[in-house]
């Protein structure tokens, strides 16, 4: 039940998220008049390929999926502050369980967590203070973002509880997405090691 009802909450918008991120994708091709077929080729042929292009393109389906989840699929309230300090308890005694706070916590974990693994992956750059800082900072903006845009053009609900479920979303994918890298960035330094001797 607690699964189907958070499920249920992602799967409708995830198609616009796929379909947004395909138009930004023709956006992001050369601006070459070639037919269609050829350029659909052409894209997932570099998806197959080249590995940014790839995390582009994952990467723009997921921003998708948030703009519609968040901001586009919402409808007009006339109340927008009515509840601010609403939905802090994983359990509702009226409605059960409390998904909402589940799904603002999901819903941020995949940003960090691509960011993390596109940025320190490579094993090149070290993880710092900064890293975890920005960890912290970039999903709290963001959210902030989307509450802000919510409250200026009166759509969902401006509410505290989404800004601390995204941002420890976020949170939580970037310490999977560092630790990810480190775990990676010593197996690669064992097997170095292995090879010399």
């Amino acid at each position: 039940m607690i699964c189907k009802t958070i499920l249920s909450g992602f799967y409708t918008v995830f198609g616009a998220g796929i379909i947004t991120a395909a138009l930004s994708m023709f956006l992001f091709l050369e601006c070459r008049k070639r037919p269609l077929r050829d350029i659909i080729r052409d894209m997932l042929g570099r998806i197959r390929r080249d590995r940014e292009y790839r995390f582009i393109f994952i990467f723009a389906v997921y921003i998708g999926f948030v703009l519609f989840k968040t901001v586009l699929l919402r409808n007009i309230k006339s109340d927008v502050f009515g509840e601010i300090m609403e939905g802090w308890y994983i359990r509702n005694t009226e409605e059960g369980f409390n998904a909402h706070a589940v799904d603002n916590i999901i819903l941020f974990v995949p940003m960090m967590l691509m960011l993390d693994i596109h940025s320190f992956g490579d094993g090149k750059r070290t993880v710092g203070t900064r890293a975890v800082v920005m960890n912290i900072i970039m999903p709290f903006s963001l959210s902030l973002c989307i509450e802000a845009v919510q409250l200026v053009f009166r759509i969902g609900s401006f509410q505290l509880i989404d800004l601390a479920c995204n941002t420890l979303g976020g949170v939580i994918g970037g310490i999977a997405g560092l630790l990810y890298c480190e775990i990676k960035k010593r197996r690669g330094a064992l097997r170095q090691t292995k090879l010399k001797c």
